[in-house]
């Protein structure tokens, strides 16, 4: 078996984040010219430290792994990106006809929300992957959809202790909810319709407690929640 010696550009023998770095070396028969490197003063990123240009030959790593991004791609795809304090979201859409060119199936198909480059483990949905979920386009249509939530005081609060708003998409759609009140009691099931909202891909739900540090007997409680459709 042939001997096959191998070094890496960054420098560092335990930095496996792009094996397609490592470039290979023969030895020759004579001694050539020496190579001279110089190095940063002061260590960077990983407490690694860089070469300083100019460099004794071209040194290339492949930004996105062992194949370099296709600079003539011209097909037609839009993104965008939406941030605020509680969550950030991207989309992005991509032809399907791209993507089954390089062999791709639809139903099988994982996003790395994670990192870059080359794949050093099998996709796996948990261990930095998620599976993609194909939505139809009128999923995202905003509908018109129904409510019905389901309360009971189960910690034995007493009227006046457990108060709180319930907002629906924003807006205030119960003030002042006193479940061991309304309900008359503990252990009774009290339940709130919600007759009419618009949602698209999603209903977001807050409950914003009254008490001004909230405790076992204060904080909001919800015991289940239906979704119905309402007939346009």
């Amino acid at each position: 078996m042939p001997f096959i010696a191998m070094w890496h550009p960054g420098g560092h023998p335990k930095m496996k984040r792009n094996p397609f770095a490592y470039q290979g070396f023969r030895l020759a028969e004579k001694a050539g010219k020496a190579i001279e490197f110089r190095r940063s003063p002061k260590p960077g990123p990983g407490n690694l430290y860089t070469l300083v240009p100019p460099l004794a030959f071209p040194v290339h790593i492949p930004p996105l792994g062992a194949k370099g991004e296709d600079t003539t791609y011209a097909g037609t795809w839009t993104s965008a990106v939406k941030a605020d304090a509680k969550q950030f979201s991207a989309e992005m859409a991509i032809p399907w006809q791209t993507l089954a060119k390089d062999g791709l199936v639809k139903n099988a198909m994982m996003l790395d929300v994670s990192s870059r480059g080359p794949l050093r483990n099998a996709p796996r949905v948990g261990r930095g992957y998620e599976k993609l979920v194909l939505v139809p386009p009128a999923l995202n249509e905003a509908r018109h959809l129904a409510l019905r939530l389901h309360f009971a005081e189960i910690d034995g609060a007493k009227p006046g202790q457990r108060v709180f708003d319930v907002k629906v998409q924003g807006k205030v759609v119960l003030k002042d909810l006193d479940i061991a009140k309304e309900a008359g009691g503990a252990k009774r099931a009290l339940v709130k319709d919600i007759p009419d909202i618009r949602a698209a891909r999603a209903i977001e739900l807050e409950f914003v407690p009254k008490a001004k540090t909230p405790d076992a007997m204060s904080a909001p409680v919800l015991s289940a929640i239906e979704i119905l459709p309402v007939k346009e």
